[in-house]
């Protein structure tokens, strides 16, 4: 396995940390632009990670606080389903990725860095790279062309328009 180097995620780390729950914060903000919010749907948001491991990561994140997929509602659960299909989509057209990586870390133990929350990441993968970023670089000390993808998203309908 490829251990994927991401030095511009050194700022998350060592930022000073909140007792509030970041998604829940960027949730209730009304700075859905400056947060990379990408849309708003019935039961859930979508995020571009701002500390991206690979190219064109995001998540689908329930508004519900809640931290285990058993208690989860269905139908919360579809949405967010339905949404990262579409995520895909645009992921394999816009960033034409040979993969897609798709995933959640339930629990501290399985790398959560949020326990009580369920986001949802997706990112795109490239066949002998694995999850990794070989478009010109990404973060800070290189450009991350993320090439429309938050724009791509909201135009594939992954907002309360669609769902």
């Amino acid at each position: 396995m490829i251990d994927e180097f991401a030095p511009w995620r050194a700022e998350y780390f060592s930022r000073p940390k909140d007792c509030e729950c970041v998604f829940c914060k960027i949730a209730n903000e009304n700075r859905d632009s400056e947060n990379f919010m990408l849309f708003r749907a019935k039961n859930c948001f979508g995020l571009m990670n701002r500390y991206p491991y690979t190219l064109g990561e995001f998540m689908v994140i329930p508004y519900k606080h809640i931290d285990n997929i058993e208690s989860l509602d269905t139908q919360i659960w579809l949405e967010m389903s339905q949404i990262v299909q579409i995520g895909v989509d645009v992921l394999k057209r816009v960033l034409n990725a040979n993969g897609v990586n798709i995933g959640m870390n339930l629990g501290a133990a399985a790398g959560a860095g949020i326990g009580a929350l369920l986001p949802l990441a997706a990112d795109a993968a490239d066949a002998g790279r694995g999850a990794g970023c070989d478009r010109g670089g990404c973060g800070p000390q290189g450009s991350c062309p993320l090439g429309g993808v938050p724009s791509a998203l909201g135009a594939a309908g992954a907002g309360p328009g669609r769902l």
